[in-house]
């Protein structure tokens, strides 16, 4: 394992200093915000370091839970950081984007909850797994979450394997077009997915690795000419 409980720490404290140093000059609140929220999951991963493969030890299963919960809150923090960064969005745009992103973020958040109707997960699918754990991935770690198959119940098939997670897509990276971050969107996407695929062939590790996005987002809030490029 490459990664370890050391960098995710240190990553933790990078985070928090970007936050500080953004609310300091005086950035919009929205930027500080979602750098310091980025900063929470790099230390629930330093926390899930402490018990990994440990699917019994109560710290384990939390630190998985929340950082579910921290995913499924993404769509909200993202969505203000990119309004905030293109600067001019009016405030009915801002009230129609976190109006759809809060929306997606309770569907998301729906997974948690076992539902009959609609059936548990896929093994083998994003982040599925029989019980909430932490667990150790080809050089990051990973999490097993037995969450419900909204996916599969909403579009069969394809949704489950190749879109197992349209309401946080949407929200990540369809709604940054309609108020034209459309370049922080590509950034997002390089970062996010397709650096995760490339790292991991786990579907479970894969949604960890994608969470190191965190530092383009320290490089846009903290570098000018970087946010030039990224809104231009």
């Amino acid at each position: 394992m490459c990664w370890s409980e050391g960098a995710s720490l240190a990553m933790t404290g990078v985070g928090a200093v970007a936050a500080v140093v953004t609310w300091r000059r005086g950035d919009p609140p929205a930027i500080p915000a979602a750098l310091a929220f980025f900063a929470v999951m790099e230390g629930l991963q330093y926390w899930g370091y402490q018990g990994i493969d440990q699917c019994d030890l109560p710290g384990n299963r939390v630190s998985a839970m929340l950082s579910y919960v921290h995913i499924a809150l993404q769509p909200i923090f993202i969505n203000a950081f990119g309004m905030a960064i293109i600067g001019g969005v009016s405030a009915r745009l801002w009230r129609l984007v976190m109006g759809l992103s809060v929306l997606a973020s309770i569907l998301l958040l729906f997974r948690m909850v076992p539902m009959a109707s609609i059936g548990p997960c896929l093994p083998g699918t994003t982040l599925c797994g029989p019980a909430w754990c932490t667990i150790t991935g080809d050089w990051h770690l990973g999490w097993t979450m037995p969450l419900s198959d909204f996916a599969g119940w909403l579009g069969g098939e394809v949704f489950r394997h190749w879109v197992p997670f349209p309401d946080y897509m949407a929200a990540v990276f369809i709604l940054p077009l309609v108020y034209g971050a459309w370049r922080f969107a590509l950034m997002h996407l390089a970062l996010g997915p397709m650096l995760a695929t490339v790292l991991t062939t786990s579907p479970n590790e894969m949604p960890a690795i994608w969470c190191l996005f965190s530092v383009g987002l320290c490089l846009i809030a903290l570098s000018p000419w970087i946010r030039a490029r990224v809104t231009a």
